[in-house]
């Protein structure tokens, strides 16, 4: 039992998926092919459109064999063109109208960069004057670095002698050889020794304290080259620590006085370049409302009003220039109501009524109900004739009635018209 109420429910689920799908479909099929008809026709007119403007643009446009005859004609059809092809102009001043009341609004920007005349701009700094500026600060470290004694790391000038090829004992001969140094007279080598100058054993003598004399002498010289090859060691890592401190230095001090310049001129030209977007765009604001004003004087709407007797009056819809107009409004009676119509601006009228032309209506004043039951009375004095006859018939005897008077007068009315009286009664 359970399963076939299941099975029922099921069923009439899928029945009503089916009706809303088979509906959907059915809606699908009447309404598809009436829209894109519609589409069909909308491109149509688009694709007529397109083709006239092209026409117009090719024979009053465009720089070719074919001349305008009257340039007036030609600036009206250029007009139409672009009044066509460009928005409505009512949309574009209403837009320009919210921008222009926005007192903070930039129709243009420049960025700081692109200032064309920044060497005249108070504050900047030229591009002379920062490399003179530069040199300065070479200068003055310079200065400071020769009056300044620096600590050198030791470990910069610990076991030289490890790092610097030094003669070792027995190779001060090259200092000679190599003429970097020379014997003195006394203690030069002679490549023979003559027999005159051995003529005794102190002579012999005497050369051999030479020969000692002259290991001395290369031994001294030996040392002092070594400890010239050290000093100059020292001092080239002294002097190299030095200049890279200076370089360190002066880097530091050039990129600071070149981010600080940058800063300055950005600054500068920053707030001139804001005077001078501010003022243009004050300038294109001012510009913009004088030329929406004047957009709003020269665009009109010619406005129609007609009567019930198809009488028209016309009137120009403009700002800043009030028109006036009347139109004469007619009821079936013919009666005539003049109604003065002046324009306030281009979008809007103001209609009033003729002074001294009144209406008067009569309301009731006041309404009692009679109830004719209270003549079917018996009469005393009549008891004694005979019997009454009552008509007896299917019919309720009664009914409703109402007057209603109305009056219309007219005086001096140029329109035409005529005083009326009536008097209108309704019974029921």
């Amino acid at each position: 039992m359970r399963f076939e109420q299941k099975a029922k429910k099921r069923y009439c689920m899928f029945s009503e998926i089916r009706k809303c799908v088979t509906l959907i479909i059915t809606f699908l099929i009447f309404t598809f092919p009436v829209f894109a008809q519609h589409q069909k026709e909308a491109e149509k007119n688009n694709a007529t459109l397109q083709k006239g403007l092209q026409i117009l643009e090719k024979y009053f446009m465009k720089g070719n064999n074919w001349y305008v005859t009257s340039p007036e004609v030609g600036k009206n059809v250029k007009g139409l063109v672009h009044f066509i092809e460009d928005e409505p102009v009512d949309s574009i001043l209403f837009r320009l109208g919210k921008t222009s009341a926005d007192s903070s609004y930039m129709y243009v920007f420049r960025l700081p960069e692109n200032v064309p005349d920044s060497l005249k701009v108070p504050g900047y700094f030229p591009e002379q004057k920062i490399e003179k500026e530069i040199e300065n600060i070479g200068v003055k470290l310079q200065s400071e670095f020769q009056n300044k004694k620096l600590s050198v790391p030791l470990e910069l000038l610990t076991n030289i002698e490890d790092k610097v090829k030094l003669l070792k004992p027995g190779e001060g001969i090259k200092l000679f050889t190599d003429s970097i140094y020379t014997f003195p007279d006394s203690l030069k080598l002679l490549d023979a020794i003559p027999d005159t100058m051995i003529q005794n054993d102190a002579d012999f003598q005497h050369i051999l304290r030479l020969d000692s004399i002259r290991n001395e002498y290369i031994k001294e010289k030996r040392l002092a080259f070594n400890d010239s090859l050290i000093k100059a060691y020292r001092d080239s890592v002294i002097a190299k620590y030095s200049q890279d401190k200076f370089q360190e230095e002066y880097n530091f001090r050039k990129i600071r006085f070149i981010d600080s310049v940058k800063v300055n001129n950005y600054k500068v030209l920053k707030n001139y370049n804001d005077s001078v977007v501010h003022a243009v765009n004050d300038s294109i604001s001012s510009v913009i409302n004088i030329l929406s004003d004047y957009a709003n004087f020269i665009d009109t709407t010619r406005l129609t009003i007609s009567n019930l007797t198809d009488d028209e009056s016309k009137i120009t819809l403009q700002d800043q220039n009030q028109r006036y107009t009347r139109i004469w409004l007619k009821n079936e009676q013919k009666d005539s109501l003049s109604v003065l119509v002046k324009s306030t601006d281009k979008h809007s009228v103001q209609m009033l009524i003729d002074d001294g032309v009144t209406f008067s209506r009569f309301t009731p004043k006041q309404t009692k109900d009679f109830d004719f039951s209270t003549l079917n009375h018996k009469v005393s004095g009549l008891n004694g004739v005979g019997k009454k006859y009552e008509v007896e018939t299917p019919w309720r005897l009664g009914g409703d009635g109402s007057v209603g008077f109305t009056q219309t007068y007219l005086e001096n009315w140029k329109k035409g018209g005529q005083s009326a009286l009536s008097l209108l009664i309704v019974l029921k």
